[in-house]
């Protein structure tokens, strides 16, 4: 994926560079007309990032440096910088060849761009994507975020000295809330999660960067030999890290490159569904994608890592500590009681706004494959589903996610590989629907 990633950064001549500028002015612009059942390019973009700024921001970065050594960081930002091109180009091309739907609202995504913008021997890979979208939301956007959810509720209450009768029903309860709760704002529609969105992540990013940024004030005597670790160990992990679990470049390497796509979601299409509803031309709204990728993972991945590596705990390397390593970074600069609280309470927003974004992404792949009579009956049991990933193991969530990213991926950017053969500078003329 990095490859590609890389090769399309060249075909649309680093973009990500040259309208750097003008993704943050696409951002603070006009917001759109608000109009009953209709997305506005903010609460779009409200959408997209809800669904990158999931647990992968907490649990998934702690887990790459455990696995990958602290050099994991610096891959997962440099797979996010060509990542940033990927995003622009997919969004760009969902959005100039969307259709509308039966209610007059924008539906599109890259199974629609290739089924109305490549020729009709293409066409099956529209159905790939459609068919790969559906099962992705279950492991990305739900089994994952549930696990994690849980799994820091969990702490918090120990912490707490709930009892062990207590947290072995955490589980079921909160899943079986988040189930309800994402029922109602799924089964209402773009609008409504459009509402929603522009509304939770707001709240749930600042609150975080807040959490991160008191942490590492108080670490900020560490916050250079921590930079200059990760730089040191992406290239040399055992002379860094003294050989500790036998980690090497290739550990680093793909652990960054992995949780960086699970948390960035880059060239698996995903966002580009959400970006699609919006009322938005194809080049302002592509523009969107480069800050999605920024603030998702050149400030809250950064931010995690940092917070994970200036603070006094050891780090299991070798092992997928995930949760439990983000929340003793925490703990070990804000108390256990208070940070434990604060992250379980961040979790659940970062889980329930990734899980009702993929939950979106999965039914319009439902909807494209069986009609939109599919909607209902997919998002029941997309938030049903929810009841299993409380109790299912780490590290099989973790490999459902990985594969479904990759089973996503394919032919997305195969799609992409066949739009930008188009003459140079096309994704910043054309102006698309809407």
């Amino acid at each position: 994926m990095l490859i590609a990633s890389v090769w399309l950064s060249f075909r649309l001549r680093f973009v990500q560079m040259r309208r750097f500028g003008a993704s943050f002015s696409s951002l603070f612009g006009k917001r759109g007309d608000k109009t009953p059942g209709r997305v506005t390019p903010f609460q779009a973009v409200c959408t997209a990032l809800g669904g990158t700024a999931g647990t992968g921001n907490i649990a998934g970065v702690a887990g790459a440096i455990s696995l990958g050594g602290p050099g994991a960081v610096l891959w997962m930002l440099l797979a996010a910088f060509f990542g940033m091109a990927v995003k622009y180009g997919e969004i760009f091309y969902s959005v100039k060849f969307r259709e509308k739907d039966a209610t007059g609202g924008w539906r599109g995504g890259p199974m629609i761009a290739i089924q109305n913008g490549l020729p009709r021997r293409w066409h099956w890979l529209a159905w790939v994507f459609a068919v790969c979208g559906m099962v992705a939301a279950f492991g990305v956007g739900n089994l994952a975020q549930v696990h994690t959810m849980t799994e820091s509720v969990s702490l918090a209450a120990a912490s707490f000295g709930v009892g062990d009768a207590l947290r072995r029903w955490l589980p079921l309860g909160l899943g079986l809330l988040l189930a309800l709760l994402s029922a109602r704002v799924l089964l209402g529609g773009a609008g409504r999660l459009g509402r929603a969105m522009e509304k939770l992540v707001p709240v749930m990013s600042l609150l975080y960067v807040v959490l991160c940024l008191i942490c590492l004030v108080m670490r900020r005597a560490y916050i250079w030999p921590a930079l200059a670790g990760i730089a040191k160990s992406a290239v040399t992990p055992r002379a860094a890290l003294g050989g500790a679990a036998g980690l090497g470049i290739a550990a680093a390497f793909r652990k960054g490159v992995e949780r960086g796509v699970f948390t960035h979601e880059a060239g698996m299409g995903s966002s580009a569904i959400a970006h699609a509803a919006a009322d938005n031309s194809a080049a302002r709204q592509a523009l969107l994608g480069i800050f999605e990728v920024f603030a998702d993972t050149f400030v809250m991945c950064t931010l995690t890592a940092l917070v994970v590596l200036t603070a006094p705990v050891a780090i299991p390397y070798g092992q997928d500590a995930g949760m439990t390593l983000s929340a003793a970074a925490f703990s070990a600069n804000l108390g256990e009681g208070f940070s434990r609280a604060a992250l379980a309470l961040c979790v659940i927003l970062f889980a329930a706004a990734s899980i009702w974004a993929w939950g979106f992404y999965g039914s319009r792949c439902a909807a494209f494959l069986f009609g939109e009579r599919a909607t209902a009956p997919y998002l029941l049991i997309f938030c049903a589903a929810m009841l299993l990933g409380a109790h299912m193991q780490l590290a099989l969530v973790w490999k459902i996610s990985e594969w479904s990213n990759a089973a996503m991926a394919a032919p997305n950017l195969l799609s992409l590989f066949f739009f930008t053969k188009k003459p140079r500078g096309c994704c910043e003329t054309a102006q698309g629907g809407g």
